[in-house]
C-alpha cells in the first residue's frame, strides 16, 4: 500500500485529498491520469490480449484437460461448488445470451443446417412414444398432460422463464424406458430439462426444485 500524508491543501487542480509520500503527488491527480491512459491504451492491450489468447489457447486447453484428468474427483467438486455459489449470475447471464438476436439467429440457423437431423430424432421419439404409452393409458392421463401443458404457460408468465412438460423417467435413455402417463410426468424449467436431455436425472418428484 502506497504511503500518504494530508496536508488540508488544494493540489494545482484543485484537489484537496491525501499526496504520495514517494512522489508528493496527489492521489486524485495520479487516478485521473491513470484512467486516461487506460482510455487511450484500451485497444492496444485489447489486441495484444487477442493476439497472446491465439498464440497459446490450444496449449492451455490440452494443459487443463491433463490437470482435470489427473484431478478428475477435485475438480468435479470444485465445478459443483462453483455452480452453486454463481448459479444465479451464470443462468441470468445464459438467459440474457440466448436473448440477443445474434443468439437467435444462429440457432435459428443451426436449426436449419440440421434440420434432417431433429426430423430423424423426432420420428424416433414418436416410435419410442407410441411404445411407451401403456395399454391403461386413460382420460386420467389425458387430462394431467393437458394441465401440465397450461401450468407451463402460467409459470412462464409468472416467472419470465420458459418452462417445459418432462417425463420423469425418460423414454430415450440409454439403460431405461420411462412410460408416457401420469405418474411420469412433471413440469420443470425448459433449462433444467434441456441439461437433463435424455439422462437419468430429476427422476424423482419435486427434485428438480433443489436446482432452480
Amino acid at each position: 500500500m502506497t504511503a500518504t500524508y494530508f496536508t488540508g491543501e488544494p493540489c494545482r487542480n484543485g484537489h484537496i485529498a491525501p499526496r504520495r509520500v514517494s512522489d508528493k503527488r496527489c492521489v486524485e491527480c495520479k487516478s485521473a491520469k491513470d484512467r486516461r491512459n487506460y482510455e487511450r491504451y484500451a485497444e492496444v492491450r485489447k489486441a495484444a490480449a487477442s493476439a497472446y489468447y491465439y498464440a497459446n489457447h490450444e496449449a492451455a486447453k490440452e494443459y487443463r484437460r491433463e490437470y482435470f484428468q489427473k484431478n478428475r474427483e477435485q475438480g468435479l467438486l470444485d465445478r459443483k461448488a462453483n455452480w452453486a455459489a454463481n448459479r444465479e449470475r451464470y443462468l441470468e447471464r445464459k438467459r440474457a445470451k440466448a436473448a440477443t438476436p445474434e443468439e437467435k439467429a444462429r440457432r435459428a440457423a443451426k436449426r436449419k443446417e440440421d434440420a434432417h437431423k431433429y426430423r430423424g430424432y423426432e420420428q424416433k421419439r414418436r416410435a419410442r412414444l407410441k411404445n411407451a404409452i401403456p395399454k391403461w393409458y386413460g382420460e386420467l392421463d389425458d387430462l394431467v398432460f393437458q394441465e401440465a401443458a397450461e401450468l407451463c404457460d402460467r409459470r412462464e408468465r409468472a416467472t419470465g422463464i420458459p418452462w417445459d412438460v418432462d417425463h420423469m423417467i425418460p423414454m430415450l435413455a440409454r439403460r431405461a424406458s420411462g412410460l408416457h402417463c401420469a405418474t411420469n410426468v412433471q413440469v420443470i424449467p425448459t433449462l433444467l430439462n434441456r441439461r437433463k436431455n435424455n439422462r437419468m436425472l430429476l427422476t424423482e418428484p419435486l427434485e428438480w426444485l433443489a436446482h432452480v
